[in-house]
């Protein structure tokens, strides 16, 4: 949670009761870091992302202006985050994060359904890129959109704000095609790297703004018979005028703040 209006996390109160018990583990090692850390009022919040495998990595958000010194005092003090498999550090946009040691990687499973046979994906996202916070509700919320989908091996599905491929790359076994649209070039190399891993040739992953790739795709007439949002929290009210001339049999909207 923020506190109110701003983008300065409030601190967990000892553990979380819902989290894996990786992330608990490290909460007071980071607590240990941010005292002996020289700016703890430049440091608003600290991401920690877990793949499949259980290795976490600790991304700091700093807002200061002495960087260098700033990596300096992490690779200095590193093993006071003895848990942690992986430290970064981002000064302003995503784009401005930097490795200090870590998994290139996080690696994780989607399946869509509970039966014996049932199909798997195998998929991965870069720390710092979009992922959903619980892995098993996000297993929920893929099966999901497949049964919503109703999907018989024919259709063209475009899939906005796309990611890493999560929602995407576990139907495409059961598409003719799948386009994704993401601005965010890391996720998109993602994307590829994971519709390779699973052995896809269906597949299309464009890095671009979502306005300017539905433009795109609209200049080139082309049409798709499913399209599949998840937008960020601020809404998709800059494509919707846009999505109709795609001419898509079913939209399918996922939101985080449905209102």
């Amino acid at each position: 949670f923020f506190k109110p209006g701003s983008h300065y996390v409030v601190n967990v109160p000892g553990i979380c009761a819902i989290v894996d018990s990786s992330i608990n583990r490290l909460v007071p090692e980071l607590l240990r870091m941010l005292r002996v850390f020289p700016e703890p009022d430049k440091v608003p919040q600290i991401d920690i992302s877990i793949g499949g495998e259980g290795n976490a990595a600790v991304i700091f958000h700093y807002i200061g202006s002495n960087i260098a010194e700033t990596i300096e005092f992490m690779e200095k003090n590193r093993t006071i985050l003895a848990s942690s498999g992986g430290l970064y550090i981002q000064s302003g946009r995503k784009m401005t994060m930097r490795k200090i040691d870590g998994p290139k990687l996080h690696g994780y499973l989607v399946s869509l359904g509970d039966a014996p046979g049932s199909l798997e994906s195998r998929l991965a996202f870069t720390p710092g890129g979009f992922s959903q916070v619980n892995y098993c509700q996000n297993n929920a919320l893929v099966a999901t959109v497949h049964d919503w989908c109703g999907l018989t091996g024919k259709e063209s599905l475009l899939d906005i704000y796309c990611g890493n491929g999560n929602i995407s790359i576990p139907l495409a076994a059961k598409c003719r095609e799948i386009v994704g649209i993401e601005e965010y070039e890391p996720s998109i190399k993602d994307a590829h790297y994971n519709s390779q891993l699973n052995g896809l040739v269906n597949t299309r992953f464009i890095c671009n703004d979502a306005v300017r790739g539905i433009k795109d795709s609209i200049d080139r007439k082309e049409e798709f018979d499913i399209v599949v949002l998840d937008p960020p929290r601020a809404g998709a009210a800059a494509i919707a005028h846009l999505i109709p001339s795609l001419k898509p049999e079913k939209i399918i909207y996922i939101s985080c703040d449905p209102p």
